[in-house]
């Protein structure tokens, strides 16, 4: 069957409902008060440090590499795949970034380089939970109070429900509630601080943004209501139609709707205040998002992930939490891959996310990222998700078993990876 023949599941379904876009509508028309939520959700989320709401985890970044002091040390170790305008906004405050590579198979990033990378210019590390799984801290907190170092924990992907708001031996942690993540508002972030006086200064400045036009959120729930009621594979299919036969891309126009800070003026889009019913929205998403989804989407990631044959590389499979908020593989053959399983109605593709690996730019000579380039060159995400049922994810394991091809990795220097064939996962939970 010819791809254009079959509906189709879609790669990333936004995870909100219609009935939220329409109460976001109706927050535009008329929203509590801005500053008396503000501190609803303050209250909510916090752990015993400081929370800060944000328009983006991007924008809190910004606030914070503008109001931290670390002296003359102007180096910032991150992990080696995170989005570009991390890098980005690392770079325009006078800081270097030193990327990290990290095993696919439990997403840590190596003690061993990180303790090799850390200098007399390092001033921070910054640790980021990648597709929705989530690993311990321990090492890192035991690694920053030896060195001195300020601990950021980037946890954009991974929301994992309401109380837990990031390792609290953190300096800082960072959540995102943007328009593919988990519990979406369709933007708005969380921070949670350690230091309360580094808080007050990020907020006080934060203070001096002006706030985002309401109609600048209208416009988005606009927008999203139209893409999430086309989210069944009848519906989505329909529309990957209509594209095609205007000889568009569809793969790139979804790239382009779903896509936050897109198009000229970031540093201007960046620095704002979420509008009262962006607020409103966030509080409403927290105080009514069912973490049972989270289960179900995750029994539904290990579920697919058992049937996976031991060559292909899953990531994160050896978490012992990962909630799936997306499902990549890595194969040698990702185009084949997206090719065969879109003929299935499943529709793969390489760039659901704005993820890449960055290229190691520092003085640090001996590191090199290349594991994390192989990976993210070669790999593919899969629309595997509590939407889609189990006799259908059964099947597409099956079409990906038959097409993929083993990619071989190489071990970082200086680093002990373990590429060998990935066994299977134990039987799956209930």
């Amino acid at each position: 069957m010819r791809e254009s023949d079959r509906n189709m599941y879609q790669r990333k379904k936004i995870d909100i409902t219609l009935a939220d876009l329409a109460q976001g509508l109706k927050f535009c028309a008329k929203a509590p008060p801005r500053e008396q939520l503000l501190k609803e959700i303050e209250h909510l989320w916090s752990d015993g440090r400081a929370v800060l709401p944000t328009l983006s985890v991007r924008t809190g970044f910004d606030l914070l590499l503008r109001n931290l002091d670390l002296g003359d040390r102007d180096e910032i170790i991150i992990t080696a795949v995170t989005i570009p305008h991390m890098e980005q906004i690392i770079l325009e405050h006078g800081y270097t970034p030193v990327p990290i590579d990290f095993d696919p198979q439990d997403m840590q990033t190596s003690a061993a380089l990180v303790e090799r990378a850390i200098g007399p210019r390092t001033g921070a590390l910054m640790i980021t939970h990648l597709f929705g799984t989530r690993q311990p801290l321990d090492t890192w907190v035991d690694l920053a109070r030896e060195h001195d170092l300020f601990l950021i924990e980037d946890c954009a992907q991974a929301f994992d429900g309401l109380g837990y708001a990031g390792d609290v031996n953190a300096d800082i942690s960072m959540f995102s509630f943007g328009s593919i993540k988990t519990a979406t508002a369709l933007g708005g972030a969380l921070l949670s601080v350690r230091d309360y006086d580094l808080a007050e200064r990020m907020r006080a400045e934060q203070a001096t943004y002006p706030v985002q036009d309401r109609r600048v959120y209208m416009n988005k729930l606009v927008k999203y209501m139209g893409l999430v009621g086309i989210s069944s594979p009848e519906r989505f299919s329909m529309m990957i139609r209509a594209l095609q036969l205007t000889g568009r891309d569809y793969d790139m126009v979804i790239r382009r709707l779903t896509r936050g800070f897109s198009g000229p003026g970031f540093w201007d889009k960046l620095r704002h205040q979420m509008s009262a019913p962006h607020v409103a929205m966030l509080h409403h998403r927290l105080m009514t998002y069912d973490n049972n989804l989270l289960e179900r989407r995750a029994k539904a990631g290990r579920f697919f992930a058992s049937l996976l044959d031991p060559h292909i590389v899953h990531f994160g499979w050896r978490c012992a939490r990962h909630t799936h908020w997306l499902f990549p593989i890595a194969v040698s053959n990702p185009h084949e891959v997206i090719v065969a399983l879109r003929a299935q109605g499943f529709d793969a593709t390489s760039g659901s996310s704005t993820l890449v690996a960055l290229e190691n730019n520092s003085d640090h000579h001996e590191l090199d990222t290349e594991l994390s380039k192989r990976l993210m060159n070669n790999i593919v995400y899969l629309p595997i998700s509590q939407h889609v049922p189990e006799s259908e994810i059964a099947r597409c394991a099956r079409a990906l078993n038959a097409i993929a091809r083993p990619l071989e990795i190489p071990a970082p220097r200086h680093y002990q990876f373990r590429p060998a064939s990935l066994p299977r996962l134990p039987e799956v939970i209930g």
